[in-house]
Parts: structure tokens; sequence; C-alpha cells
């Protein structure tokens, strides 16, 4: 029952390693581009940059709000 618990904590503790080294490397790949200085890493995770608001893949209307403005219209 140990082993699973350990097994388990450290599957999580190195998905949220994961997630901040590549959020990170998303952040400043995008600094780059608008000519800003990247940050570090704990500049990355103390800043609000580090807490995403919507998924890139997200960035059109999504399928509810396209409806709500064809009705109103």
């Amino acid at each position: 029952m140990r082993t699973i618990f350990t097994t388990t904590l450290l599957l999580a503790v190195a998905a949220l390693v994961g997630q901040a080294v590549s959020g990170l490397a998303v952040h400043n790949d995008q600094q780059i581009v608008q000519g800003a200085q990247p940050v570090t890493m704990p500049q990355y995770l103390t800043s609000s940059a580090s807490i995403p608001t919507r998924c890139a893949r997200c960035a059109g209307p999504t399928p509810t709000s396209s409806r709500r403005a064809r009705r109103s219209r």
C-alpha cells in the first residue's frame, strides 16, 4: 500500500514539474517573439503567467458562444 502511495506521489510531482518546465519554455518563446526578455523559473512561477487563463487550442469562439451570437442578431 505504501508503494502505491509513493509511486502516485512521485508521478504527481513529476507531472507538476513537467508542466512548469514546458510552460516556462512556451512563455519564454512568446516573450522573445514579442521582443521582451525571457524570465527565469522563479520569476515565472511567481508571476500570473504561470496560471493559464485559457487553452491555446481554444483561441477561437466556443460553439456555445457562437450560437448565442447568432441568436442575438
